[in-house]
């Protein structure tokens, strides 16, 4: 017969002869008929590495399951909630369309035709706004402190707005105020920028490409919507939110409001979660790039949230260290077309707070080689352990690039972003200095820096430059009589730049030339209305950066010039 021992003869098998007791015989011929032999010492060796190799197995889960225990994985997820807020039914002013009168100083408007209808969403967050902006309805309000009571009290960690500015330069600070579930309360502010004006770089989310003055004919200069954002405490729920209140004169326009809350726990919140959270709240294709290991490498920004309240992070709020995040943790992403040169680090996040987090990717294509055009590029982010042990993964992210080499699609609308350095530079000093600094004045929510231009817009008592003027320096001394007075003779440039360095700032910048067109340094053959020419004959610009680059030089230098005389 055939076996898998090879072939053996059927003799064998049934040629047994019986013993004297009557049982068969083995034959001594074929050792497999023999009973099993002590196994040889490489088979022991065998079996004592294998028990060794169980039991450290045995010991490292028990080690990580210790581990859990001790510092428990976040549960991860993909939603992030948002929650619109109905504010039409204090609409007291008319942006758009028949009736309209947004701006009270020209009696102008924004285009109804260039304005999204219904709603708008930005930053993951979702407005409600008009169904029809020619209706002839009020579509947003001009605030005076109205009160907005929640449905449902809600613990909550982002305040969002649409909203816009109705003169044309400047900006304006409006607070609005969170009232809370335990009687505390919290004001965020927002500096409101203006919904049209001839230089400004900041850019509003919503744009038109004109607007129309009070008899209907166009102002083509791009008119805006903004967006505002600010992160609130969630130590408490929040009951109501109050609205700022108006002023001249630049009125605060709100178009829309929206919610983001935190993740809580059922609604008694009498127990925390066991267990922290993590989530990505954002990803952000910069235009910041480096060069590693002979890559040009992009930043991709995720900003990690924990998105659990705050009041989880007290004593008294049940804070025992468990619902932190707790890393470190590294992020990469993964893509068709996108390979991680760097991972980005997370090493902790409490409650109610998250961090932004560089991942450096190389945009490629299936065969490995650069990406030159790309529209559609769908990327997942991957998070993994100190092992290199993948514990999480997020979404479908569409990093939209489409410029050579993995230039972000918004690079078409030059918001390029600010330096890689600035990131970390919490700390800097921003210089107005000028024929302005003799008076020194402005009344309170006004630019001293822009003296000269206020002390001619209104010739009047209503105007506080024109009457501090000439309460102070009469009728006869014109502004450009100040050039005989600016003379600052015990300027030393290494003195000051000893007292940006040793405040701790890492960056300053001065204002070379503001409105009043007197320039801090030489301005050669173009004018010789500067400090180079006239009054001290001196290039202050050239005396501070000269000190900065030879004697500070870790400290970042930077120029401000305003253009418009």
């Amino acid at each position: 017969m055939a076996s898998g021992y090879g072939a053996i003869p059927t003799a064998v098998i049934t040629s047994q002869q019986e013993s004297a007791a009557g049982q068969p015989e083995a034959s001594s011929k074929w050792p497999l008929l023999r009973r099993p032999r002590t196994p040889k010492k490489s088979t022991q060796i065998g079996l004592a590495l294998l028990i060794l190799v169980s039991a450290g197995a045995l010991l490292f889960l028990q080690n990580e399951i210790f581990e859990r225990i001790k510092r428990p994985l976040p549960i991860h997820s993909d939603e992030y909630h948002y929650i619109p807020i109905d504010i039409s039914h204090l609409f007291n002013n008319i942006a758009a369309g028949p009736g309209a009168d947004f701006d009270p100083h020209y009696h102008s408007h924004f285009a109804a035709e260039h304005l999204p209808t219904t709603s708008f969403t930005y930053d993951g967050v979702k407005f409600i706004l008009p169904t029809n902006w020619s209706d002839g309805q009020p579509d947003n309000v001009i605030p005076h402190g109205e009160t907005i009571h929640l449905k449902d009290s809600t613990y909550i960690r982002e305040l969002h707005v649409l909203y816009a500015g109705d003169w044309i330069d400047g900006e304006s600070g409006n607070k609005f105020t969170l009232n809370y579930e335990d009687g505390s309360s919290e004001q965020v502010e927002v500096s409101a920028k203006n919904w049209w004006t001839l230089h400004w770089l900041n850019q509003g989310v919503i744009r038109t490409p004109y607007h129309y003055r009070h008899d209907g004919t166009k102002n083509h200069n791009l008119t805006m919507i903004y967006h505002w954002s600010a992160g609130t405490r969630s130590q408490s729920p929040v009951v109501s939110i109050s609205l700022p209140q108006a002023h001249w004169p630049n009125h605060f326009h709100l178009f829309s409001l929206s919610l983001v809350p935190s993740h809580t726990t059922p609604r008694d919140n009498k127990r925390p979660p066991k267990i922290p959270l993590i989530s990505i709240r954002r990803q952000t294709v910069t235009t910041k790039w480096r060069t590693i290991d002979g890559v040009k490498a992009y930043a991709i920004e995720l900003s990690v949230v924990n998105p659990l309240p705050s009041r989880y992070t007290r004593p008294d709020g049940h804070d025992d260290g468990r619902l932190w995040i707790k890393g470190p943790f590294y992020f990469e992403l993964e893509g068709d077309d996108v390979r991680t040169v760097q991972p980005g680090m997370v090493a902790r996040i409490m409650p109610g707070d998250e961090a932004k987090v560089k991942v450096w990717v190389e945009v490629i294509d299936l065969k490995g080689q650069t990406k030159r055009t790309r529209g559609r590029n769908l990327a997942t982010v991957i998070v993994r352990d100190t092992k290199g042990m993948e514990v999480y993964r997020f979404g479908r992210y569409d990093l939209g690039f489409e410029k050579e080499g993995g230039l972000a699609r918004r690079l078409e609308e030059n918001t390029l972003d600010t330096p890689e350095w600035w990131d970390d530079a919490k700390f800097g000093i921003f210089i107005h200095w000028g024929l302005y600094s003799i008076p020194a004045y402005a009344p309170k929510g006004w630019y001293a820096a822009w003296y000269w231009w206020w002390m001619h817009k209104w010739t009047n008592n209503d105007n506080g430059f024109w009457r501090y003027h000439r309460e102070h320096y009469g009728t006869d001394l014109v502004y450009d009589d100040f050039i005989d007075m600016f003379n600052p003779v015990k300027f030393n440039a290494s003195e000051w730049i000893d007292l940006f360095a040793e405040s701790g700032a890492k960056y300053f910048v001065l204002v070379t030339k503001h409105h009043d067109g007197w320039a801090l340094f030489d301005t050669k053959n173009t004018t010789h209305r500067s400090t180079y020419h006239l009054g001290p004959k001196r290039d202050y610009i050239r005396e501070l950066f000269d000190a900065a680059k030879n004697e500070r030089p870790e400290l970042k230098r930077g120029t401000y010039i305003t253009m418009p005389e």
